[in-house]
């Protein structure tokens, strides 16, 4: 009886030996992957401020490599415009501001009396007719654009179809042309330029080209919609034209 009590508490002392010595060795091994794992991280979350910087300056560089492309395009398309308007006055101006509010509808240029502007003359881009000057100081001046609710009119042509630019309509994103004749043969893709009368926008100045036609209240006359192709909410450059040389 005594040598089985003997055996049985060598028996336990053994399980209890590999119980322990099982469980150090797998919370050694437990512990090492922690410490592992725990400096990983530290080592990526110390990388991680490097990595984003990178893709922020890499981002950043290819935002900037591509408004400069643009800017050049645009600057490279405004000189051809000046030799196609070489018979006019003209001063490139940059754009230094603009007014969004729909009542206001306006930009100031760099440029101004001293340069040779004055009230009244047009502003075009590489895109066509954008506005007129409505305020000149000596430095700067003000551009109120054809979006503007000023209800300032220019007359222009389609095909051999003489109308009035008169209004923006902006559920379209078109300009409305009025007073065209109801039997004229005007279609959609022809285009519209300024036609000279009134004295105040040469004639030839290109606009847009037709959107939509449709008939007027009265079905006496046709009403164009005028499709500009210019982003109003993104120009850079500009050419003011003044009278003929």
């Amino acid at each position: 009886m005594k040598n089985n009590k003997i055996v049985i508490g060598l028996f336990a002392f053994l399980v209890v030996f590999s119980s322990l010595t099982y469980f150090l060795n797998v919370n050694r091994k437990v512990f090492k992957i922690e410490s592992f794992i725990r400096n990983y991280l530290i080592e990526a979350y110390s990388f991680l401020p490097k990595v984003l910087a990178k893709e922020q300056h890499i981002k950043l560089e290819k935002y900037l490599n591509e408004s400069l492309k643009k800017e050049n395009q645009d600057l490279k398309e405004l000189l051809e415009l000046n030799r196609t308007l070489s018979e006019f006055q003209y001063v490139n101006a940059t754009v230094l501001y603009r007014n969004v509010n729909y009542w206001l509808d306006t930009i100031t240029i760099d440029k101004g009396s001293k340069d040779g502007i004055a009230i009244n003359d047009s502003v075009v881009t590489k895109d066509g007719l954008i506005g007129k000057i409505v305020t000149v100081n000596d430095k700067n001046s003000i551009v109120s654009l054809l979006t503007t609710n000023d209800n300032y009119y220019v007359s222009v042509r389609v095909n051999d179809y003489n109308g009035l630019l008169y209004e923006y309509d902006k559920k379209e994103n078109a300009i409305k042309v009025k007073g065209i004749d109801k039997k004229g043969k005007i279609e959609v893709g022809d285009e519209v330029v300024t036609n000279g009368l009134g004295g105040i926008f040469p004639s030839g100045l290109y606009i847009g080209k037709v959107k939509k036609i449709e008939n007027d209240t009265y079905d006496l006359s046709k009403i164009v919609y005028v499709d500009t192709k210019q982003n109003f909410n993104n120009i850079n450059y500009v050419m003011v034209v003044g009278a003929k040389k």
